[in-house]
């Protein structure tokens, strides 16, 4: 062996060792509040399933240690090697949120909206979804589906961190980033299909195409599946389908993240998967490129 090859495998060797020390072997936990017992003047925590209590050694976490009561659920960087256990880190508190509370405050939350939607409407809200045409509109419905659908869960979510935590913390939701995109998608859908209309009535008022028939009565949901001849109608049942399922999962979703308000000044909507977010702009597409493609009336 000559000493280049000695010099490389020590400097291996202190690399390797280096990354060795810094990585940390202890796991980070979502543990749940049993007890709470003072132990040496420091706050001593029995998690569920556990009956050794841990010591919490984070000084840096005060604010959140006294938020703790039993019951909570706490995400900590915990080393149980020793006893009494070592909560190195102590990263979020999390208040629990009965089933029964969580379905009052989305009921209440959805009764905030179903109010300012009487009075806008004047107490017809078919108005929102019904197209020029006397028809339940594809395009209106969407929309109307997913705003609805996060606005609740947002007024929700705002609710039970005042109930939870007091009016501090009134405000602080944010929405992440596939979220956003699809309330995108579904706002860019409505614009593009309205722009589409608008210029196929003025085609056709110029006499190069055929006219749009108004119905008689809105007809629902045979509209929402239907072309203006009766016939059924892939890319709107396409895009109908999608947009409840998106709505359907995102609720039952928050439902569930609902269950534990975290203790932050700043905390975001659950996220949607991509697979929905992709099948959300396929469906969205699909619709559209339909609506351009198809002349007015057909």
């Amino acid at each position: 062996m000559n000493q280049y090859s000695a010099i490389c495998i020590l400097l291996c060797g202190l690399l390797f060792s280096g990354f060795a020390w810094a990585v940390d072997d202890t796991p980070i936990k979502k543990v749940v509040v049993k007890e709470i017992v003072p132990i040496n003047n420091q706050v001593g925590l029995v998690f569920m399933g556990s009956t050794e209590p841990s010591i919490v050694v984070d000084q840096q976490a005060a604010s959140l240690i006294g938020q703790i009561d039993k019951g909570d659920r706490l995400t900590v960087l915990i080393d149980d090697k020793n006893t009494p256990h070592v909560i190195k880190q102590l990263k979020a508190v999390e208040k629990p949120v009965s089933k029964r509370v969580r379905i009052i405050t989305l009921l209440m939350a959805a009764g905030v909206l179903l109010v300012f939607a009487l009075i806008a409407s004047k107490n017809k809200i078919t108005r929102f979804v019904i197209g020029a045409d006397n028809r339940y509109s594809n395009s209106k419905t969407q929309v109307v589906i997913w705003f609805c659908t996060l606005m609740v869960v947002y007024i929700a979510t705002l609710g039970l961190r005042v109930v939870v935590y007091g009016w501090d913390f009134f405000g602080g939701v944010g929405i992440t980033e596939n979220l956003l995109m699809l309330s995108g998608l579904s706002a860019l859908t409505y614009g593009a299909a309205k722009a589409v209309t608008v210029q196929q009535e003025q085609t056709a008022e110029a006499g190069m195409t055929g006219q749009k028939t108004r119905a008689q009565n809105p007809s629902f949901p045979n509209d929402l599946f239907e072309n203006d001849a009766g016939e059924l109608d892939l890319g709107d049942s396409q895009m109908f389908f999608v947009t409840v399922l998106s709505a359907v999962v995102f609720l039952l979703t928050a439902f569930h993240f609902l269950s534990w308000i975290e203790y932050a000044n700043d905390i975001y909507l659950p996220d949607i998967d991509s697979t929905l977010l992709s099948s959300f702009g396929l469906g969205q597409g699909a619709y559209l490129i339909k609506k351009v493609a198809t002349p007015l009336g057909k």
